[in-house]
């Protein structure tokens, strides 16, 4: 039957707009400034032209927006297609060309300058469509008035707005670690200095701060005998160097276009705006000699650009750092230079290559910090497989290769087995030859790999025991698994690589391994840590032994690995019904938890007491109540703080919503590994069911805004971090789904459908579907009524197969808050056909004659009701109209029913 395609496609009212191919006539257009700049700054204030606010003062600070407004007065209906260029320097956001603004399409091209938007014009009238247009690179004092087209009417901005801004932009730098390389045949170290062009602003706010122009330079006093391999340098960059002295010139506008950058390598709050990776490289010889301790260090200067407006950085002073006479600045990261020791004094520097897990084919594991190396945890859940290797490096610094390099692991086969024959790797830094996905393989008749079952008490003797090395002869040692008494029993494996290891290579050990589900490794604590422990030693350098610690909480020395005991995993999907919409519409949240068990049928768990908390990220965006109640499962609910005036998505709001709904203790069976949550799952997958909520987008909304829900899945057995970010984004316990909204003035409304399966719904299924209107129009607006003809076997909307008719169980009504008017709701048990055909007439849309309503009160409960047909009316406050032109009106009308 097609009774949930017709909720989810039915409008209020019945019948369609008409669809229009064609282009729309024009009588007039206008373009007009609605606000000059986000929110007030020290650049873009009340004080900044006198008597006018901040928001609508025609001065702009730079790195900021302006919002426009297209008003067509449309004669004849069609497709309105809105079409503006840019001054340059200036970018639309993104959301201009929105699906939910640009209905019959819309572009963004030319460097993000020129705009095409298609908007369909239903009827007659005004049609008013917003815009927001950002500066980037736009000076000081630059007036902004750019002009928009509309089939073959043309209208300038209303006004012309000022950039304000200052040139200050600051230099930060940082050098990366150095390697051994080879440069125009000689050998040395080189290493990336990374340059930074950004400022110090907490928060990251760079509004008022003006572009560099191009092109500009700046210099680096060198360590003595460093080159500039010119065929390294980065894009835009060019580089001249006389004697010991480097100059750089560096073209293209430099500007906080987004996105911008921070990270640990800058200094505290500071932002990049450009970012340069400068290779340095210095060869061995008289100013790198070997068996000494060499000091380098290099000093930035010269770095006094111009604004896009002319102006001088800092006006009459300089960046930090970079004033004449400056002393260089030895911290890293620091504002103009470097500063570091070469250790050439051992001809031999093995050290301990970084440990890393992984899933058995390489992938990184679900929950897991990183991959490459021990982190503060790696969970494993019991029959699991798994893959670690470990590493042995000859230092960058090193001036002869390594012979007959050997290493050994141990573990407890209780605990951990080995499960596949391990492989020798080889790579040019530790933790890619011990890396699973970046080492290269050895050929095997380049290594020696042996197995024992050595049965050691503790763990403190397998930190202390000596291996040996492959080959010795030792009776303990084997060259089969099997022989050393089978997978089970082994529980350490030895290694010798037979080529020699030269100065800044490494060879890693890569071993396949599953956790046991013996008594032993099930009676371990959730959040504890399964270790081994790795030693190794050359023909030139003795055996250092592990220093792998018991606790996950000190692990990190890079001498061995773990795994973290874990029982189960909970995780969850996010997302929102649609990439955007309107102000003034809903937006529907699905949400689907899962939780992930052993690989192994038997071996069960329990996640406890587990919740999902959504925190939304503004009071523009309002969670409906009632469809949080038609989920049915407990919630704890923070509403959204609407100040003083009560309205949402005003200036003087508080905290946005948070939701926190409790799923209780979920089963987590064993089973086949895999499911549809992540290649990356090896566990047993178990999807509990989807739940959904509406959430209203105001239509006070600024157009292009971009709404993130964060919901966080918690258990506390999963201890997992939260959100990871980088590689692991994705598959942690973190989703944080966005929504664009876009900010058209109309009149609008809407019906959104929750059923178990989206778009169907079963005989005999409970099943909600809301109403929402808003008006976002600059008009008052007073009572409006609205019709809904529920879905009857032979309606307009070809309904079939229905068999008995709806039955609706529940009616929920709500402006978003009361300050925003009233809302009633009627209701007929009048024949559907009846109701159908009264509502299609023209001029009686609203139902007034030829329909038999009813009024509810509140919540009534209509358990059972055969209804035909709701209609609901709405009013304004006369205050809030007056002062918000009834741009206030949202509200929603709930209906449970089953079919």
């Amino acid at each position: 039957m097609s009774v949930a395609a017709a909720l989810v496609a039915g409008v209020l009212g019945v019948g369609a707009s008409p669809a229009f191919a064609a282009d729309a006539t024009l009588s007039s257009l206008a373009f007009d400034v609605v606000q000059d700049g986000s929110s007030s700054n020290e650049f873009d204030n009340d004080a900044t032209v006198e008597g006018r606010s901040w928001n609508r003062n025609d001065v702009v600070a730079a790195n900021d927006w302006i919002q426009y407004r297209a008003t067509a007065q449309v004669a004849a209906p069609g497709v309105v297609t809105y079409t503006s260029t840019l001054p340059v320097g200036m970018r639309w956001d993104a959301g201009a060309s929105a699906s939910s603004v640009c209905d019959a399409g819309g572009t963004i091209t030319n460097a993000s300058r020129t705009l095409s938007c298609k908007v369909t014009a239903n009827t007659t009238g005004s049609q008013q469509v917003e815009f927001r247009a950002w500066t980037f690179e736009n000076g000081n004092g630059e007036k902004l008035q750019p002009t928009i087209s509309a089939n073959g009417v043309s209208a300038t901005a209303s006004s012309a707005v000022t950039v304000a801004a200052t040139v200050a932009m600051e230099f930060s730098t940082y050098r990366n670690a150095f390697s051994r390389d080879t440069v125009g045949g000689q050998d040395g170290i080189l290493w990336t200095q990374y340059v930074d062009f950004g400022a110090t602003r907490p928060g990251g706010d760079m509004r008022g701060l003006e572009a560099l122009a191009e092109p500009f330079e700046f210099s680096l006093a060198l360590p003595a005998g460093a080159v500039i391999p010119n065929n390294l340098l980065p894009s835009g960059v060019t580089v001249t160097q006389t004697g010991g002295v480097a100059t750089f010139t560096v073209t293209g506008i430099t500007s906080f276009v987004p996105p911008n950058s921070t990270s640990s390598t800058m200094p505290a709050n500071f932002t990049s705006a450009r970012r340069l990776g400068i290779p340095i490289f210095v060869p061995y010889g008289s100013e790198l000699p070997s068996g000494e301790i060499t000091t380098l260090q290099g000093q930035f200067s010269g770095f006094d650009p111009n604004g896009v407006s002319g102006a001088s950085n800092f006006g009459a002073g300089y960046a930090q750092g970079q004033a004449p006479g400056d002393a260089l600045i030895t911290t890293n990261p620091s504002r103009n230079g470097f500063t570091f020791t070469v250790d050439r004094t051992q001809s031999v520097k093995l050290l301990a290559g970084q440990t890393h897990v992984t899933n058995l084919n390489g992938q990184r594991m679900i929950g897991s910090v990183n991959q490459s190396f021990r982190g503060s945890q790696y969970p494993v859940t019991p029959g699991q497989e798994f893959r670690t290797g470990m590493g042995v490096l000859n230092d960058t610094t090193a001036t002869d290769a390594a012979t007959n390099v050997f290493g050994c692991v141990a573990f407890d086969a209780q605990l951990v087995n080995l499960i596949g024959e391990p492989r020798g790797q080889s790579g040019s830094a530790a933790y890619a030859a011990s890396d699973y996905l970046t080492g290269t393989a050895l050929p095997a008749n380049d290594y020696v790999v042996e197995y024992a079952s050595l049965n050691l008490a503790d763990n403190s003797a397998r930190r202390a025991y000596d291996c040996g090395v492959a080959g010795d002869g030792s009776a303990q040692w084997h060259s089969t698994v099997d022989a050393a008494g089978g997978s089970g029993k082994v529980d350490a494996v030895r290694v010798k690589y037979l080529p020699s290891l030269a100065p800044s290579r490494a060879y890693g050990l890569s071993l396949p391994m599953k956790r046991t589900t013996t008594s032993a490794s099930l009676g371990i604590a959730d959040k504890q840590m399964i270790p081994w422990f790795w030693q190794f030693g050359s023909a030139e350098t003795p055996a250092v032994k592990s220093n792998m610690p018991d606790s996950p909480a000190a692990a990190g020395t890079g001498r061995g690995g773990g795994i973290d005991v874990i029982s189960a995993l909970v995780r969850h999907r996010a997302v929102w019904s649609s990439a955007s919409v309107q102000g003034g519409e809903l937006a529907t949240l699905t949400v689907s938890p899962l939780v992930i068990g052993a690989p192994m049928a038997g071996i069960d768990a329990v996640a406890k007491d587990v919740r999902i908390q959504v925190d939304l990220d503004s009071t523009c965006a309002i969670p409906v109540r009632a469809s949080l109640d038609a989920t049915g499962i407990p919630y704890d609910y923070t509403a959204p703080d609407f100040g003083a005036d009560g309205i949402p998505c005003n200036a003087d709001d508080g905290a946005p919503a948070s939701i926190t709904f409790r799923l209780g203790d979920i089963n987590a069976p064993g089973g086949t590994p895999g499911g549809s949550f992540s290649a990356a799952v090896v566990g047993h997958e178990t999807l509990l069911s989807s739940f959904s909520f509406q959430v209203e987008q105001s239509v006070l909304t600024p157009n292009g805004s971009t709404r993130t829900a964060t919901s966080v899945i918690s258990s506390p057995g999963d201890f997992t971090q939260a959100s990871q970010g980088g590689a692991s984004s994705g598959t942690d316990r973190s989703e944080t789904p966005t929504l664009t909204v876009a900010s058209v003035a109309s009149f609008t409304g809407g019906k959104v459908a929750t059923t178990a399966q989206p778009g169907k719904v079963a005989p005999g299924e409970e099943f909600q579907y809301t109403l929402n209107w808003a008006n976002g129009t600059p008009q008052v607006i007073g009572v409006g009524r609205f019709v809904d003809v529920l879905p009857f076997n032979g309606d307009s909307r070809g309904t079939t197969g229905l068999g008995a008719p709806l039955r609706v169980s529940k009616v929920e009504s709500q402006m978003t808050t009361p300050a925003m008017g009233s809302v009633g709701v009627e209701y007929t048990t009048d024949a559907a056909a009846t109701v159908e055909a009264a509502v299609a007439q023209a001029g009686n849309e609203d139902g007034a004659s030829g329909v038999t309503w009813k009024s509810l009160s509140g919540d009534t409960l209509l358990l059972g009701l055969r209804l035909c047909g709701l209609r609901r009316r709405t009013r304004c406050s006369p205050a809030m109209a007056a002062r918000h032109r009834c741009r206030c009106s949202l509200g929603t009308l709930l209906v449970v029913a089953s079919s």
